[in-house]
C-alpha cells in the first residue's frame, strides 16, 4: 500500500508538473490575445493622453500634465520590445493543428514531417497578427531514410541530399505580398535526437489576418525532415541564439562597392600610365593640337589613385581633345519610337526638346517610299546584294535599333549644323558599349561611309578607322552577319555615298 501510494505521490508531481507548463503557455497565449487584441485601442488611448497632455501643460496645470506624462509611459513600457520575454509571449505560433496539410503528416508532438513530394506543404488561414515586421523561426531535423532495399535498385531520385530547399511566403493576392516570399535552406543534422534552429525573414505583413504558406520547392523521399516550434517573431524581439544571424543587404552591397572600387583602381593605374606616354608621344608629332593634349594629360594625372567609379564611361573632354568642340554633348537623351524611323535615323528628346538625328560616317538601306533611290543604290552597291533585297534589311535595321535603343539612357554628340536631310549628323553612345554606329556595323546592316574631304581632326580619324576595322571584321566572320551574308562585294569594295 505504502509502495502505491508513493507511485501515486511521483505520477501526481509529474502531472502537476506537466500541468503547470500547460498552464504557463496559455498564460503566454492569452497574453499575447489580449496584447495583440488591444494594441489598435492602446495606439489611440495613447495618442489621446499626448494631446491632453500638451494643452495641460499649455493651460499652466503641470501637475496634471505630469501625471498624464506618467500614465502614458506606463502604457508604452507594456509594449516595449526591449523586454525579450513579453517579446518572445507576443510570438505567433504556427501549429501543426491549425494548418491545412498537403503531403505532410503532423506529429503527436507537434512537428511537420513528410516533404517528399514537389509543392507538399502546409498553410495557416485567416492568422491574427498585428501587423509590422516579423521573422520565421523553427527547430528542424534532416537525416536520411534507411535503405531497406539492394543499392542496385535505388535510383538517383531517391538518393538523400545534403540541403533540402523550401518556400515561405504570404498567400495572397493583395499588394505587397508578393515581397514577403522568402526561400531557405536546410542543411542535414548530424544528429537526429539534437535539432538545429533557424530563422528566415523579416518579411514585412500590413494587415491582419493573413494567410501563411511553407512548402517544398523540390521533392525529398529519401530524406526525413521534420520542422517543429514553428513560429513568427516580432524583429525586435529575434533572440540571438542558434539561429542564423541575418545579414543586411545594404552593407553587403557597400562592401562589394568598396571591393570593386578598388579592383578598378589597382586595374586602370597601368592604363592610365599608358595613355600619358602615348599623348606625350603624341604631342611631339601634333603641335598643333598640344593644348588639347596637354588638358587631356592634366586629367589623366587627377585621376591617378582613384577609384574612377563615379567617372563617366564617356568624359567630357572627348569634345576638347582632338577637335570635337563642334558637337553638342547631350547626356540622358532617349530614344523617341515612331514608325518613320530608320536604323540610322530617329529623334531623340533632351531635357524636353526633340531633335531629329542621323547617325554620322555610316548609313542604312532607307525604307521602301522613301525619297532617296541613290541612297538605296549605293546601299546595294556597297555590299553586292539585289536592290530587291535593300527594303529587307531597311526593316531589319529599324526594328534592331528601336529594340536596341528604346528605353536606354543614351549619350549623344549632335552637330550644330543640320545636314541636307535635315536632321542633325550625331554619335550616339550606349553604355556600356560605347558608340553605336559600331554596334549595326557589326550586325551588317550598315555601310561605313567615306569621311569628308578636308581638314580631319584626329578624333574623326580614330572614330572613323575603328568603324572600317568592325566592317572588315563583319565582312571576314563566318558566317557572316547580314547584308553580308547574301553579298557579293568586289575584291576592292567601293564606298558608299552619303
Amino acid at each position: 500500500m505504502r509502495a502505491w501510494r508513493i507511485i501515486w505521490a511521483d505520477d501526481s508531481h509529474t502531472r502537476c508538473g506537466r500541468g503547470s507548463g500547460r498552464a504557463d503557455d496559455s498564460a503566454r497565449h492569452i497574453l499575447r490575445s489580449v496584447l495583440t487584441g488591444s494594441q489598435t485601442l492602446t495606439d489611440q488611448y495613447t495618442r489621446a493622453l499626448r494631446k491632453l497632455e500638451t494643452e495641460l501643460a499649455a493651460s499652466g496645470d503641470y501637475e496634471q500634465a505630469l501625471a498624464v506624462q506618467h500614465r502614458n509611459d506606463e502604457l508604452t513600457a507594456i509594449y516595449a520590445k526591449a523586454d525579450g520575454a513579453l517579446a518572445q509571449s507576443l510570438s505567433v505560433p504556427l501549429s501543426a493543428a491549425t494548418a491545412k496539410l498537403s503531403g505532410v503528416s503532423a506529429a503527436e508532438d507537434g512537428s511537420l514531417s513528410g516533404w517528399r513530394t514537389v509543392g507538399s506543404g502546409a498553410e495557416w488561414t485567416s492568422l491574427k497578427i498585428t501587423p509590422g515586421d516579423f521573422n520565421l523561426e523553427f527547430d528542424y531535423t534532416m537525416g536520411d531514410v534507411p535503405v531497406t532495399t539492394p543499392s542496385s535498385s535505388v535510383t538517383a531520385r531517391q538518393m538523400p541530399v545534403d540541403r533540402a530547399l523550401f518556400d515561405f511566403y504570404e498567400a495572397s493576392l493583395l499588394a505587397g505580398a508578393s515581397d514577403n516570399r522568402r526561400s531557405f535552406e536546410l542543411s542535414r543534422t548530424p544528429d537526429p535526437t539534437k535539432p538545429g534552429s533557424q530563422r528566415v525573414g523579416p518579411v514585412h505583413f500590413t494587415r491582419s489576418p493573413i494567410t501563411l504558406r511553407l512548402s517544398a520547392t523540390n521533392g525529398y523521399p529519401a530524406n526525413v525532415i521534420r520542422f517543429s516550434n514553428l513560429r513568427l517573431v516580432p524583429v525586435d524581439a529575434a533572440p540571438t541564439g542558434t539561429a542564423a544571424a541575418l545579414v543586411d543587404p545594404g552593407e553587403e552591397i557597400q562592401k562589394l562597392r568598396a571591393a570593386f572600387a578598388a579592383e578598378l583602381a589597382k586595374a586602370r593605374e597601368p592604363l592610365i600610365l599608358s595613355q600619358k606616354a602615348s599623348l606625350i608621344t603624341l604631342q611631339s608629332q601634333h603641335p598643333d593640337i598640344a593644348a588639347e593634349i596637354r588638358a587631356e594629360i592634366a586629367r589623366l594625372s587627377k585621376q591617378e589613385g582613384k577609384g574612377g567609379a563615379n567617372e563617366p564611361r564617356l568624359p567630357r573632354p572627348i569634345a576638347a581633345l582632338s577637335g570635337l568642340a563642334g558637337f553638342q554633348d547631350f547626356n540622358d537623351a532617349r530614344y523617341v519610337a515612331a514608325a518613320t524611323n530608320t536604323g540610322d535615323r530617329f529623334s531623340i528628346t533632351h531635357e524636353g526638346q526633340t531633335y531629329d538625328i542621323r547617325l554620322l560616317w555610316i548609313a542604312c538601306a532607307p525604307l521602301s517610299g522613301a525619297s532617296e533611290e541613290s541612297h538605296a543604290r549605293n546601299f546595294t552597291k556597297h555590299f553586292g546584294i539585289d536592290p530587291a533585297d535593300a527594303p529587307l534589311f531597311a526593316r531589319a535595321a529599324q526594328e534592331f535599333t528601336a529594340g536596341y535603343l528604346e528605353g536606354k539612357l543614351l549619350r549623344v554628340l549632335i552637330r550644330s549644323a543640320k545636314d541636307s536631310s535635315g536632321a542633325y549628323p550625331a554619335l550616339v553612345f550606349v553604355e556600356p558599349i560605347g558608340l553605336y554606329q559600331n554596334v549595326l556595323i557589326g550586325q551588317g546592316l550598315a555601310a561605313v561611309l567615306p569621311l569628308p574631304a578636308g581638314k580631319r581632326t584626329l578624333m574623326e580619324t580614330a572614330l572613323h578607322g575603328a568603324m572600317k576595322d568592325r566592317e572588315d571584321d563583319a565582312r571576314k566572320r563566318r558566317p557572316p552577319p547580314g547584308a553580308w551574308a547574301i553579298g557579293k562585294p568586289e575584291k576592292k569594295q567601293p564606298t558608299a555615298k552619303p
